[in-house]
């Protein structure tokens, strides 16, 4: 054995290969073997710069055996659990060793480039290792790669597998498999998975690493895997002493990269790690007491290396407890008499020269941060006190519910009560959820800003729950309403109920086993009761009415029990409660004439409550203000997460505008403000786009609808009307501040098809998004077209066109159709649409027929802007719309650029102004046009001040193509008055710095403008 084998845990591991179930185990050619293969790490200029993985690292861990094993549990241990530690700590670090052969073919690993594009994606990564040469760069992130892996590196190795993604070179594994090929299969894939245990964080998992794994018939045979794995990490967390990282090493190597610069400074100032004497109730250092902390002792002259240690020491503490309390579980739960009784490790006899050892930090206001948290300044309204743990008790039940769901257990009923005693003023809650067990209480419950559900054991053990709670404030807000808080509380139906009592917000708590001294009782084996005594100061506590307001749809048992009196709380879903809450304001005959729609995507139901019209036998939604509710009414309007409401808004919308209530469940549900008062802004985006989408599923019914009874013509006017209330629902309709995002509800809108097309001397309805891709469409404005349309709507059965009826009517030369694929069969359509339209589309050709007073306009998806286009923007308000010649109605100002390439077709002669639909068109070639866009090449029509001279002047330019105006004088005094002299002379003066008023009135006067107007025909008559 000579002095290759010196450590008591080695001694008694070597006895142990003497046991039938591990005689192919040979320690001595194993540890031989490995202290060769430890010196091969850095030999190849990889992690040649990182403290060292040698033989030496393997001896200490083994010695640090010897303090980290109780006495008592020592005297326990059996020759299977020898062997577990001894041979994972001999293989734990052995894949950090890389060939020359695998570095160079480095990029045959999928494993490897998938790592290697996620790091250098990293903003922070990418700055860490930019001083280095790209060598150095590509060598580090490899390290990288490798460090973070090397405990399933070895575990592959040791089981003989090659990875499909990963590459390894075969003379390693060829060299490790030797080593353990005498291994029976179950010891050796024990040995593998310890190996790779040292570097995750699932070691809680009891049914993967066995207090009882039995490798033979025999006692010593049974080894016990987690207290293994605990030990590996322990041996290997303690192990920051300076002999892993030589001073003299330090100076010739010079560490380049950032991890090998900070493990070398912080352990090579440390001197021991040791168990620390605990003290008796006097403070004196008693030997004789049981130890459950660690001490580091260290002299830092440097304050990097000191900073990196503190950071190091506090992951330390973390695996500490974790260690402890899984190996209490264990002890609890499998009767495992093992003990592991490290809890902490304290790093006062650290000592520093030049700098403080204190570490200083913010300190925080308890009193102020509480106030802030359940004061005035985040929650204002009272209520949400119970709402929070009305929502608590929610997630309980759901929780418990999922679990026993994953059990197949399916006969259990979620139950919350709420009783108030108005004559104590107690509020007492009782459901049958999960319960809470010590660690949640300390953990989570009394740790501000700790939510259960957040926590990454929690949602690895229960995958795609979707909690309500998440900011780990809800009981804080308790105080809001009451001083006094006592929880009683079990997890474990085996083990008694938890009792807390909580006195006063600033103040500590006492925790009790049993339920004496409480008389709150558990409904169940599981489950939580809460009482709370609301304060006098509380005025006009009504928890009935909060509860209604606030728990919509609970998805359990919900009751509330007053004076003997129950209630049941929230409805089934959104369909539910809007019926309801309609049904309880009228008459059946009344209620006969509403029905409430239902649609669902992407984990969102939407409920819209609808009023039957006879006349056009249509459901139309239902405006909030056309039904009165009572203050106890619940509010039929709003949106609810996980059946919580979130505000009383229609879905949607910034303000009540109809009945309609969303419910936004499961995985695709959004996440909240602290407050609950509104969804979080990350999430906005995806739910309003869903909603959107769903009024127009309705509005797509309600096509398919219409069409059984209509023609395609009356329908689409309906839809115009339709679109016009649901987009305008108070007709205001230039604006569209009611929506909360309009350009999610514009880009929602481009699959909606409600534009009706004629193509191919039919009808049909098309979204926006088909024409964009078709690219192109017509117009047709006349008197002709429009009593043609106005025919063909009447007509139930047919399903004509226009365009048809022009070939009937002109001939098919003489309609000048030929070209007309694609034909809008209206000309405006709601706002939203229009704007949709014209900022995807431009006019590219223009066709005047005069004989049939006909204006045709050729529409094509914008590649090169040839228009420089004005409109009414939101500042050009009422006295703009004023001023308009149009007499108040909107209008759309178009001006052909000089590069512009617009064909004009059957043009008798020039024009100045063509007067559409959609505004004046200002042709290329004209003074009037060179004008226009000489002066505007001067503004800057970002700016607002600017652009409204510049649509001020377009409109002065209808006024007077319009009136035709020829007097100077007359000119003189409707620029005072159309520029506001009298009333805005600041913008008046600004108006006549940008242009020359004598040129404005000089154009007028020269202009004998021509103005093209299919809507106004008419024949002069002479005087006599």
């Amino acid at each position: 054995m000579g002095d290759l084998l010196k450590s008591y845990a080695e001694k008694k591991a070597l006895e142990a290969c003497n046991l039938d179930a591990f005689q192919g185990v040979n320690l001595l050619n194993i540890k031989s073997n490995i202290k060769d293969l430890l010196e091969l790490i850095g030999r190849n200029e990889i992690f040649d710069e990182y403290t060292k993985h040698d033989i030496r690292h393997i001896d200490t861990m083994l010695s640090l055996l010897d303090y980290i094993i109780p006495e008592d549990t020592k005297k326990k241990m059996v020759g299977a659990d020898w062997l577990l530690i001894v041979l994972s700590i001999y293989f734990h670090d052995l894949g950090m060793l890389v060939t020359k052969r695998e570095y160079k073919e480095r990029e045959k690993s999928k494993d490897f480039l998938s790592f290697k594009r996620k790091y250098l994606e990293n903003e922070n990564n990418k700055v860490s290792i930019s001083a280095l040469s790209q060598e150095e760069q590509d060598k580090f992130v490899f390290q990288e790669y490798v460090r973070k892996n090397h405990g399933e590196r070895i575990q592959s190795w040791i089981l003989g597998d090659q990875k499909i993604n990963s590459y390894y070179d075969n003379n390693v594994i060829k060299v490790i498999k030797n080593l353990v090929k005498d291994f029976k299969p179950l010891f050796r894939k024990d040995i593998a998975m310890l190996c790779a245990s040292h570097l995750k964080d699932d070691i809680d998992n009891l049914d993967k690493y066995k207090v009882s794994q039995h490798y033979g018939m025999l006692p010593e045979e049974k080894g016990n895997v987690l207290y293994a794995a605990l030990l590996l990490r322990t041996a290997d967390l303690l192990h920051m002493t300076s002999d892993r990282t030589p001073t003299v090493e330090f100076q010739v190597i010079s560490p380049t990269n950032p991890i090998s610069q900070l493990e070398w400074a912080k352990q090579s100032a440390v001197s021991s790690v040791s168990p620390k004497i605990a003290k008796d109730k006097n403070g004196n250092q008693d030997e004789s007491l049981p130890k459950d902390t660690f001490e580091v002792s260290a002299y830092f002259e440097n304050e990097e290396g000191f900073f990196s240690l503190i950071e190091y020491l506090k992951y330390v503490k973390e695996q500490l407890k974790e260690n402890f309390r899984i190996n209490e579980i264990a002890k609890t739960r499998y009767a495992s008499n093992y003990d592991y009784p490290w809890r902490d490790i304290d790093d006062s006899t650290i000592e520093t020269k030049n700098f403080e050892r204190h570490q200083f930090s913010f300190t925080i206001d308890q009193n102020k941060v509480l106030k802030l948290l359940v004061g005035e300044t985040l929650y204002n309204n009272l209520s949400v006190s119970l709402r929070e743990l009305a929502q608590n008790s929610i997630d309980a039940v759901k929780v418990k519910q999922f679990e026993l769901r994953k059990k197949d257990v399916i006969d259990y009923v979620p139950k919350i009560q709420v009783y108030w005693y108005s004559n104590t003023r107690e509020l007492i809650i009782h459901d049958n959820g999960t319960g809470m067990d010590l660690d949640i209480i300390q953990n989570h419950l009394l740790k501000v800003g700790s939510s259960r559900y957040q926590d990454t054991n929690f949602q690895k053990e229960h995958p795609g729950y979707k909690s309500i709670s998440r900011f780990g404030i809800g009981l804080l807000t308790c105080f809001l309403i009451a001083d006094d808080v006592d929880i009683l509380t079990n997890m474990h139906p085996d083990e008694k109920p938890l009792l807390l009592k909580i006195r006063n917000v600033h103040g500590k708590y006492l925790l009790k086993h049993g339920e004496e001294d409480s008389n709150l009782t558990l409904n169940n084996e599981t489950g939580t009761s809460i009482r709370l005594r609301v304060r006098p100061d509380v005025k006009d506590f009504n928890p009935l009415q909060i509860l209604k307001n606030w728990i919509l749809i609970p998805n359990c048992d919900f009751s509330y029990i007053e004076n003997g009196k129950t209630t049941k709380i929230g409805y089934a879903n959104p369909h539910d409660l809007i019926d309801s809450v309609v049904k309880s304001k009228m008459s059946s005959k009344e209620h006969s004439s509403y029905k409430v729609e239902c649609f669902n995507d992407r984990g969102i139901d939407l409920a819209i409550l609808l009023h039957y019209n006879k006349d056009m036998n249509e459901w139309t939604m239902v405006s909030s203000h056309s039904l009165s509710w009572d203050d106890n009414d619940v509010d039929p309007l709003g949106i609810s997460i996980e059946g919580i409401r979130i505000d009383n808004y229609t879905p949607g919308f910034n303000r009540q505008a109809f009945v309609a209530y969303a419910n936004m469940t499961g995985e695709n549900a959004p996440k909240t403000n602290v407050a609950r008062s509104t969804i979080n802004g990350t999430d906005v985006s995806s739910v309003l786009k869903t909603l959107y989408g769903l009024y127009f599923k309705f509005i797509d019914a309600q096509i398919k609808n219409l069409r059984k009874e209509f023609s395609l013509t009356w329908v689409s006017d309906e839809v115009s009307w339709m679109l016009n209330t649901f987009l305008y629902p108070e007709r205001k309709f230039w604006r569209d501040s009611s929506f909360i995002n309009i350009d999610i509800l514009k880009e929602s809108i481009l699959d909606l098809k409600v534009v009706l097309v004629e193509k191919e001397k039919d009808r049909y309805f098309y979204s926006l998004n088909d024409l964009k891709e078709i690219g192109h469409y017509w117009t047709i404005q006349s008197e002709a077209f429009n009593s043609a349309n106005s025919l063909i709507k009447e007509i139930k059965s047919a399903n004509k066109s226009v365009i048809s009826l022009f070939s009937l009517l002109y001939g098919d030369e003489k309609s000048f159709i030929k070209d007309h694929d694609i034909v809008l069969c209206k000309n405006r359509f709601p706002k939203l649409l229009d704007e949709v339209l014209l900022s995807n589309f431009q006019i590219s050709e223009i066709s005047l027929v005069t004989e049939q007073r006909r204006l045709d306009l050729k529409w094509e998806l914008i590649s090169k802007n040839s228009w420089i286009i004005l409109k009414d923007n939101d500042y050009n308000d009422y006295m703009i719309r004023k001023r308009s010649f149009k007499g108040g109605q909107k209008s759309l100002v178009y001006i052909i650029q000089k590069d512009g390439n617009v064909k004009i077709n059957n043009a008798d002669k020039k024009y100045d102004a063509i007067h559409s639909s959609y505004g004046t068109i200002i042709p290329l070639g004209s003074k009037l046009s060179d004008y226009l866009i000489k002066t505007l090449n001067k503004f800057d029509l970002s700016k607002d001040q600017e652009y409204r001279v510049a649509y001020s002047l377009c409109i002065f330019f209808e006024i007077v193509l319009s009136c035709h105006i020829t007097e100077k004088k007359e000119l003189e005094n409707l620029i005072e008055k159309h520029f506001e002299k009298s009333d805005d002379y600041e913008f008046y003066e600004f108006v006549f710095r940008k242009i020359s008023e004598n040129e404005l009135i000089e154009i007028c006067l020269e202009g004998n403008f021509n103005i093209y107007d299919p809507t106004k025909w008419y024949r002069k008559y002479s005087d006599d």
